[in-house]
């Protein structure tokens, strides 16, 4: 009886502790970001990278390229294995320069815990109850004359 529940237990218990590994944004596996060089156009870059994860939002004509590699144990917060980012910097539509950064530059941003008030449509519940009456028809289709 014992040695029937040994197997299924202790395979329970191996994967449980097995990591799942997650690729996150752009693979800079299979592509090769040295082909992209200063003076290329943004139509070249596309063609070598495709797609970037984001755009710059204000003055500076950016583009980002994002990869992230996690591994998570069962419940556990993810350990980030590995983080690449390119970005390609334009001037005119030309690569005007080109950085890369990996995860020993990266910056943990903690979210503010600030609170900002906010007044908005407050009901009561009278209003709640008769606030509907004469909105909605009488549930048969309109009719030509």
């Amino acid at each position: 009886m014992h040695r029937s529940l040994l197997v299924p237990t202790s395979f329970l218990f191996f994967t449980a502790c097995t990591h799942t590994i997650d690729n996150r944004g752009y693979d800079f596996e299979i592509v090769d970001t040295s082909r992209v060089q200063i003076g290329q156009t943004k139509e070249q870059v596309l063609n070598v990278l495709g797609s970037p994860s984001t755009l710059s939002t204000f003055k500076d004509n950016a583009w980002y390229y994002v990869s992230k590699k996690t591994a998570t144990k069962s419940f556990f917060t993810p350990e980030m294995l590995d983080q690449k980012l390119v970005i390609i910097h334009f001037n005119n539509d030309v690569v005007s320069n080109i950085e890369k950064k990996d995860k020993t530059q990266a910056v943990i941003v903690e979210p503010s815990k600030n609170q900002t008030q906010t007044s908005g449509y407050e009901s009561g519940v009278l209003r709640e109850v008769f606030g509907n009456f004469g909105k909605f028809g009488s549930g048969k289709a309109p009719t030509k004359s």
